[in-house]
């Protein structure tokens, strides 16, 4: 269960986000991720987010963080700098965030003229973005998960949305596009299974994806499996390494959990 925000708010310096970011950085963009049960969609969850200030209650309240957190990030880049949100469609849990409430917020962020608006769904309590195996046999054929919500919202704004979660064929991704609902296809699982997957589907030698789900034969330790599988595949990109499609569910299983493990207890062992 996904521990309540605070009822009152940490102190904070006067201006957390720098005025201006190193030119360094060289970034044309940035997503702020508010779905999947992470900070922005806790706060966003009339389920989680219990508090009673200006931070808490009403939606306008919920979603304070996120809006003010997209003015502070234009206000420290540029017009030209682009801004993205992951928005969930829903939470998918009974007294938690909905799409009503979605489509309110993202009406507010197309007024605070965000570039793109992904649509996904779920939290890890109630894993939609990847629980596949459990859609309707209409969403399986489709591929995309939250598609008809896609076509809800391409009616309500008119920001360019993007669709990630349950692609896995070049077929199915142009039906998406060519349905009007979407502007851009997202993939995450595929390209951690074939990092050259988009470059074969826009030249022909592709037709879909050749990731598959680990199993163990139980649903939650597949859930759990699935998600470190991908993790530990893109963590081997981030260290310039090849991915490893041929790596066994047990042994994926077990990399997580000794991984797990060392995270908890290194910090105790550590002399004070």
């Amino acid at each position: 269960m996904l521990c309540p925000t605070r009822r009152s708010p940490r102190s904070s310096a006067a201006s957390p986000v720098p005025p201006r970011w190193p030119p360094i950085l060289s970034f044309h963009g940035v997503e702020i991720h508010a779905a999947h049960g992470y900070l922005f969609n806790q706060f966003l969850s009339p389920l989680v987010n219990q508090r009673t200030d200006r931070w808490g209650g009403s939606l306008e309240n919920r979603m304070r963080l996120l809006i003010e957190t997209v003015r502070e990030v234009r206000a420290a880049t540029s017009d030209q700098f682009l801004i993205a949100v992951k928005l969930n469609s829903a939470d998918f849990q009974r007294g938690g965030f909905d799409a009503e409430d979605s489509l309110a917020v993202a009406r507010s962020l197309e007024q605070e003229g965000i570039d793109l608006l992904e649509i996904s769904g779920g939290t890890f309590e109630n894993a939609a973005m990847v629980a596949g195996a459990s859609q309707r046999e209409s969403t399986r054929k489709r591929e995309a998960y939250f598609l008809e919500f896609a076509e809800r919202f391409s009616q309500e704004v008119s920001v360019p949305l993007m669709l990630t979660g349950g692609f896995r064929s070049r077929q199915g991704m142009n039906d998406a596009l060519d349905s009007g609902a979407v502007d851009i296809v997202g993939l995450a699982r595929p390209i951690t299974y074939e990092p050259d997957l988009p470059q074969r589907l826009l030249d022909g030698t592709a037709e879909k994806s050749l990731v598959t789900p680990k199993t163990l034969g139980h649903k939650n330790i597949d859930d759990l499996l699935n998600s470190a599988w991908h993790q530990q595949q893109i963590a081997r990109m981030g260290r310039g390494k090849a991915v490893r499609p041929d790596r066994g569910p047990v042994i994926a299983l077990a990399i997580a959990l000794l991984t797990t493990a060392r995270d908890l207890l290194l910090p105790r062992l550590a002399p004070s």
